[in-house]
């Protein structure tokens, strides 16, 4: 009866994911795995590169955070200062295009303000006008992360 082979149907599904499934959650495991040391390299890499065009646009103040271990939604930091709206326009500009170059995109263009938030999930970038880098200070909100030194001499000099 139909009954009876739906009841028996199920059962052998249930029977076959009891089978599948120390196979199927090994499966997983490797891939989470994999892709977490491949999505950190990524993510570092991304992070390295908007820094990189951060400071070739002469931002000032250029730092990379890994804050994974301080918040649960993202693995990087690029701070970033602009003198003014048009360098700040075009720091914002060089990192979506640094992003763009390894195949991130952002789902919208962002809205430019005195902090300016360029969201790519494992990589956000902050870029702010002097008044908003130093009234915010993420670097001090967030000292536990760690900061990345950077293989080049950021500008530093003070921005107030």
């Amino acid at each position: 009866d139909e009954g009876t082979w739906k009841v028996r149907g199920m059962d052998a599904w249930m029977e076959e994911e009891r089978e599948g499934a120390p196979r199927a959650m090994a499966a997983v495991e490797e891939e989470e795995e994999g892709r977490t040391m491949e999505g950190e390299d990524e993510g570092k890499q991304l992070a390295m590169a908007m820094a990189k065009a951060a400071d070739d646009t002469k931002a000032l103040d250029v730092r990379v955070l890994r804050v994974e271990d301080v918040v649960y939604w993202t693995r990087y930091f690029v701070l970033a200062t602009g003198r003014s709206r048009p360098q700040m326009e075009a720091v914002a500009g060089r990192m979506a295009e640094a992003a763009a170059d390894v195949g991130r995109t952002l789902p919208s263009t962002p809205r430019l303000a005195e902090w300016t938030v360029l969201d790519y999930g494992d990589v956000v970038a902050h870029i702010f006008s002097p008044r908003e880098r130093q009234y915010y200070d993420l670097e001090t909100f967030y000292e536990n992360g760690e900061e990345i030194d950077l293989p080049w001499e950021s500008n530093t000099q003070d921005y107030v």
